[in-house]
């Protein structure tokens, strides 16, 4: 679940490049430029919730977890995350103050600006996604045991926001890895997965600027 998260980010990170890229072209008529950012401004809400959630859970659970039963080995690492992260909310926030400066007022300068906050963002943000793949994943394959791994999951199914998360870390996702996640839903979820929850997701998707 792990990768397909970072997936997902990668995923979105790629879709807002592009809409914000798009976004900035100065032959826009102004009107469609407040559409077009209006539409990136309701994915980025979307996927900025799921990145915040996501490094929520690992620093206030994970991690701690991982310093403890690893008896201190990888700390240097696990220091590194939250410093990461840090790192990742000022660009984010950056981004947010960008976003919303154009929403004001769509014109292609505030789109350029946008376009480059969101490129700075980008790069701290994927290499944080390759240092934790390569450095802290290893620890969680160690440090967590099946019986921890199981009540972590179990908690995870039980918090609200499984509309909005489960059809944005499928999205894109290898055939595989959705008939795995599907098929261990209850027949209820699945079905308000498909008629639901996924129809929302993808007018997300559908109203990006291209």
């Amino acid at each position: 679940m792990l990768m397909a998260i970072h997936g997902a980010v990668r995923r979105d990170l790629d879709r807002l490049t592009s809409s914000v890229s798009s976004l900035s072209d100065p032959a826009i008529q102004i009107a469609d430029r407040r559409v077009g950012a209006t539409g990136v401004a309701a994915y980025w809400t979307c996927f900025a919730e799921q990145l915040h959630h996501h490094h929520t859970i690992e620093d206030r659970e994970v991690f701690p977890y991982l310093r403890q039963s690893l008896a201190g080995r990888g700390a240097a690492v696990l220091d590194a995350m939250g410093t990461e992260h840090d790192a990742i909310d000022e660009a984010q926030t950056a981004v947010q103050a960008a976003l919303d400066t154009l929403l004001a007022q769509p014109t292609a300068e505030r789109a350029l600006v946008l376009r480059d906050r969101l490129a700075t963002f980008r790069t701290v943000l994927t290499a944080h996604l390759t240092h934790e793949e390569e450095e802290a994943v290893p620890l969680i394959l160690e440090g967590f045991d099946d019986e921890y791994w199981a009540v972590f999951m179990t908690r995870r199914q039980m918090e609200p926001g499984t509309d909005a998360f489960l059809p944005w870390v499928l999205d894109g996702a290898p055939q595989p890895a959705v008939e795995e996640v599907t098929g261990a839903l209850p027949p209820p979820v699945r079905t308000l997965l498909a008629q639901q929850w996924t129809p929302a997701h993808d007018s997300l998707v559908a109203a990006l600027p291209r």
